[in-house]
């Protein structure tokens, strides 16, 4: 799943669809979180962001903008 900046809803649909069949994965989740930014839902979004980086730490350097929405 590519970047999530255009089709927020589309992006999340594809990423909820493609976690359920392939299980987890960090580049997925952090497509969701910034498709549930680009919507609004910061929470979602927060919650997202915190399932990838556990998952891969290259995440670590998007924290400071993820906790501060």
């Amino acid at each position: 799943i590519s970047a999530c900046l255009v089709g927020s809803e589309m992006c999340i649909r594809a990423g909820l669809k493609y976690l359920e069949k392939e299980g987890p994965d960090a580049e997925t989740f952090y497509n969701l979180a910034v498709g549930y930014m680009n919507l609004g839902e910061n929470q979602k979004a927060k919650e997202f962001f915190y399932k990838a980086l556990e998952l891969n730490s290259d995440y670590e350097e998007y924290r400071s903008f993820f906790e501060n929405l």
